[in-house]
C-alpha cells in the first residue's frame, strides 16, 4: 500500500462498472476522491445547509405576512351589564344583555418589519462566519481524504462505491512515486500558519465567541417593530357566510411595538460571562493549535530528511547487491561460482530490494505528513 491509496468513494460509479479492472494513476485517484468520497459529499452538503442557514437568519429581518381564519359558533352568547338608567331602569340597577350573533367568521391579515434588534445584526454574522467555519472544515476534510494510506484494497473499494470484488489496478510505479518526492528542495519552507485548515478553523471559533458575546450583549437593547394588521368580520343569526350582499365589518391598524429589557433575573448577565468563558476557551485552543502545528511542521521535517537519507542508503546498497548478483551469476555460468554461492547472492539482492521498497514507502508517508504540516497538498 502506497500513497495511490489515497482515495474515497464515487458514490455512484459502482453500479456502471464492468468486471474490467479500474486503471487509475495517483491524480486520477485523487480526483475520484476529492469529487465522490462520501466525506466530501456530506462536506458540500454541510456548506449547502450553512448557506441555507445564512439565508434563514436574513430572512428575519425581511418582511413578515400572515393570514389567519377564525370562526366561533357561540352556543352561549356571553351576557354584559350595562347600567339600568340607560334602559330606564331606576338608578343603581343593571340591565343584562347580549351583544353579539351566534355565528361568526372572521379573516385576518398582518404585515410586520424588524425596524431594529441588535440581536438580530449579530446574528446575522455569525451565521456567515459560520458558513466560512464549514468552507475551512472542508478543506481539512478534503486534506484527510488524501492522507488515506494505510487501508486495504478492499476498503478502497468500499469508499469508491465499487463491489469490493472488482479489481483495481493502480497505474502508478513506485520509482516514479519516489522521484517526485523526493527533493531536499521540499525542507526549504517557511513556517506559515494561517493557511493550514487547523488554524483557519481555530480562528474561526474565535471569531464566532466574539459574535456570541455581541449576540448576548445586544440581547440588552430594545426590539422595535412596525406591524399593519387587516381583518373582515362577519356576523351572522345562520350559516350563510357565503351568501353575497351581505355585511363585512373592516378593521385596519397600522402601529409600532417596542420590546424593552427591563430585569431577567440575571438571565443576561449569566449569558454574557458564559459567552465570555468561552471566547477565553476559544483563545487558549487557537494558541495551543498554532504551537502544535508549529511542532509538527519541525518533526514532518526532521522525519523526511532522515527518511531521504536512508533511501538514498538503501538505494546504494540495493545497486550494489544487484551488481553482485549479477556478476555471481556470470560466475556461475561460467562455471566459476557454486550454486551455494549464486543463491546466497541472490538472497541478499532480495533482501536489499526489500528494505529498499521499505525505505521508499517511508519516504512518501514522510512526504505526506510534511504535506499535511505545511497543507501543501499538491493539485
Amino acid at each position: 500500500m502506497i500513497k495511490s491509496i489515497l482515495i474515497a468513494a464515487a458514490v455512484a460509479v459502482g453500479t456502471a462498472l464492468s468486471a474490467q479492472p479500474l486503471r487509475l494513476s495517483l491524480k486520477e485517484a485523487e480526483k475520484q476522491a476529492l469529487e465522490h468520497s462520501y466525506a466530501m459529499v456530506n462536506a458540500e452538503m454541510d456548506i449547502s445547509a450553512s448557506e441555507r442557514e445564512v439565508k434563514e437568519v436574513l430572512a428575519q429581518g425581511l418582511p413578515q405576512v400572515d393570514a389567519n381564519l377564525e370562526y366561533q359558533q357561540l352556543l352561549q352568547i356571553p351576557v354584559q351589564l350595562i347600567p339600568g338608567e340607560f334602559l330606564g331602569l331606576p338608578p343603581g340597577e343593571f340591565a343584562e344583555v347580549q351583544f353579539g350573533l351566534e355565528y361568526n367568521l372572521t379573516g385576518n391579515i398582518t404585515a410586520s418589519q424588524l425596524l431594529f434588534d441588535g440581536t438580530y445584526f449579530v446574528g446575522l454574522r455569525a451565521a456567515k462566519t459560520a458558513l466560512e467555519l464549514t468552507a475551512n472544515a472542508k478543506v481539512k476534510t478534503a486534506d484527510n481524504t488524501r492522507r488515506y494510506m494505510d487501508i486495504s484494497m478492499k476498503t478502497l473499494n468500499f469508499l469508491m462505491g465499487i463491489g469490493i470484488d472488482v479489481e483495481v489496478e493502480l497505474t502508478d510505479k513506485i520509482e516514479e512515486l519516489v522521484q517526485l518526492n523526493n527533493n531536499a528542495a521540499f525542507l526549504q519552507r517557511d513556517h506559515v500558519l494561517d493557511r493550514h485548515p487547523d488554524i483557519r478553523i481555530a480562528r474561526t471559533n474565535v471569531v464566532v465567541q466574539e459574535l456570541t458575546v455581541q449576540g448576548a450583549q445586544a440581547a440588552y437593547y430594545p426590539r422595535l417593530n412596525m406591524f399593519l394588521n387587516h381583518q373582515q368580520n362577519a356576523q351572522r343569526r345562520a350559516w350563510n357566510f357565503a351568501e353575497g350582499g351581505r355585511p363585512w365589518f373592516p378593521a385596519t391598524i397600522l402601529g409600532v411595538t417596542m420590546d424593552i429589557p427591563i430585569f431577567s433575573g440575571f438571565e443576561r448577565k449569566n449569558n454574557v460571562q458564559r459567552s465570555k468563558i468561552e471566547l477565553d476557551r476559544s483563545q487558549v485552543n487557537l494558541t495551543q493549535a498554532e504551537e502544535n502545528l508549529r511542532l509538527e511542521q519541525r518533526r514532518a521535517m526532521v522525519d523526511y530528511e532522515n527518511a531521504m537519507k536512508v533511501w538514498e542508503t538503501q538505494k546504494q546498497s540495493t545497486a550494489l547487491a544487484e551488481r553482485i548478483n549479477e556478476r555471481t551469476s556470470t560466475k556461475y555460468k561460467e562455471g566459476v561460482s557454486s550454486s551455494t554461492d549464486l543463491n546466497v547472492a541472490r538472497t541478499q539482492m532480495l533482501n536489499e530490494q526489500g528494505k529498499y521498497v521499505d525505505a521508499a514507502l517511508k519516504l512518501l508517508t514522510a512526504k505526506q505528513q510534511l504535506d499535511k504540516a505545511f497543507n501543501l497538498f499538491e493539485d
